[in-house]
This record gives structure tokens, C-alpha cells and sequence, in this order.
């Protein structure tokens, strides 16, 4: 197991579609998916409109784990209520995005400093904001996907209102 090349592949296995389906329908069937409050609630609003939604749901075409997923519209939402995903998309070319990566950067740093053997959640919000949430939009982009994302409670319950009244 200390082998360089056993654990690489154990890695990739670990990463394949195959073995995150399955762990993610274990934690389906155990009751023991990470929500936050506001997706709950979310949740619940989209049950009384949509016949059928799923979360925590994972596919070949989008293989991240999306908050929901309403089969009879091919819909996949992702609801980026948490401070770690920032209130806005990550763009490595705004400037004012490269200045907020450096403040966290810092904070980072900081914290480091004062909490060595604590998980840093400033690390956690930078590989979050700025490397997997752009994964998952570029891949709902490649796949053509039907794909909205909500950065705030208050943006998917608008959202939600106009899908009332259609």
C-alpha cells in the first residue's frame, strides 16, 4: 500500500464514476447527504412544484455531485448558498475577483499562522470559488447541459416564483 503506483491507482479508482455513484447512493440510503438549511428549504419548495427531484445527484454527463436535478425538465441546479462558493462565479479575469483571491489569500495565511493543525477553511473557499466551481460550469457548458446555478436563497426562490406562474 506505501507503493507510489498502488496508491495512484486506488486514487483513480476512488475517482471514477463508478465508485462516487456508489458512495454517494450509500449516503442516499443512510440519510447522511450534507445539506445546508436554505437547501432543505429549497428542496422542499421544488418537491411542491415538481413532480419528482433528486439530489445529491451524480451522472455521467455532469459527475459532480449537483443539489438538484428535475428529470422532467433535464434541470440541474446548483444552489451556491454557502460563503465558500462566494455570492458571485469566479472569473480569472476580473480584476476585482483577483483581488478578492489575494484578501483571501491572506486571510488564509493568517489563520494558518494562529491554528496550525485546523482544517483552513480559506483554502477550502479558494480551491471551492475558484477551481470546482468553474469545473462544474465548464462541464454543464461542454455537455450542453440545462444547468442554473443560484448564489443566494433569495435568487432561486425569485427564480422559483417565475416557475409558478408558467
Amino acid at each position: 500500500m506505501n507503493k507510489p503506483e498502488t496508491k495512484e491507482k486506488l486514487r483513480n479508482k476512488m475517482k471514477s464514476y463508478e465508485t462516487q455513484k456508489k458512495i454517494n447512493d450509500t449516503k442516499r440510503a443512510n440519510g447522511s447527504l450534507n445539506s445546508s438549511k436554505e437547501e432543505d428549504k429549497a428542496y422542499e419548495a421544488l418537491s411542491n412544484l415538481f413532480s419528482k427531484v433528486e439530489r445529491q445527484y451524480y451522472c455521467k454527463r455532469y459527475p459532480y455531485k449537483c443539489d438538484f436535478y428535475l428529470p422532467e425538465k433535464d434541470l440541474f441546479i446548483e444552489c451556491h448558498f454557502s460563503w465558500l462558493h462566494n455570492d458571485k462565479a469566479f472569473d480569472k479575469n476580473n480584476l476585482e475577483h483577483l483581488k478578492e483571491v489575494e484578501a483571501i489569500k491572506l486571510d488564509e495565511q493568517r489563520l494558518s499562522m494562529e491554528r496550525q493543525n485546523e482544517e483552513n477553511m480559506y483554502t477550502v473557499k479558494l480551491y471551492t470559488w475558484t477551481d470546482l466551481d468553474v469545473r462544474k460550469f465548464e462541464c454543464a457548458k461542454q455537455n450542453k447541459l440545462n444547468w442554473l446555478c443560484f448564489y443566494s436563497y433569495n435568487d432561486f426562490n425569485e427564480w422559483l416564483s417565475g416557475q409558478c406562474s408558467t
